[in-house]
């Protein structure tokens, strides 16, 4: 029972966990553009699975480069997939296309944690997550 309670709580130590990089473009707020790059550990890819990830968006707001850290978690089933992600700016619950954990095409909401956030509103995500497990 010890064990089943240490994974529900710490997945990154079940059997199976792959560490990769997360990379991202996001198109925000109807005018912003921002690259991401960070790690994520990645479940064993299979029917269905689990990712947790941490980096930064990288853009330009009001002619200055902005760095936006954001922590995350996404979980898929076949081809569908759903996240929830925190960053300096919003919180984002997603939901989209999802090929095991591989390449993600989501859309979401961001909710503002402060007035002058660039991430607010429709949220449209592409993601590549290389870690190794399939040969694609």
């Amino acid at each position: 029972m010890r064990t089943l309670l240490l994974l529900l709580f710490f997945p990154f130590l079940a059997k199976g966990q792959y560490v990769g990089l997360r990379t991202a473009y996001t198109f925000t707020n109807k005018a912003y553009h921002y690259g991401f790059a960070g790690v994520s550990n990645n479940s064993d890819p299979f029917y269905a699975g689990l990712s947790y990830y941490a980096g930064s968006h990288v853009g330009s707001h009001k002619g200055t480069i902005q760095f936006v850290p954001e922590i995350g978690a996404d979980l898929y089933m076949m081809l569908f997939g759903m996240g929830l992600s925190v960053n300096t700016h919003a919180i984002t619950p997603r939901a989209g296309v999802s090929l095991v954990n591989k390449y993600q095409i989501q859309a979401g909401y961001s909710l503002p944690l402060r007035n002058d956030a660039t991430f607010h509103g429709f949220t449209l995500s592409i993601v590549i997550n290389a870690f190794e497990h399939f040969p694609w």
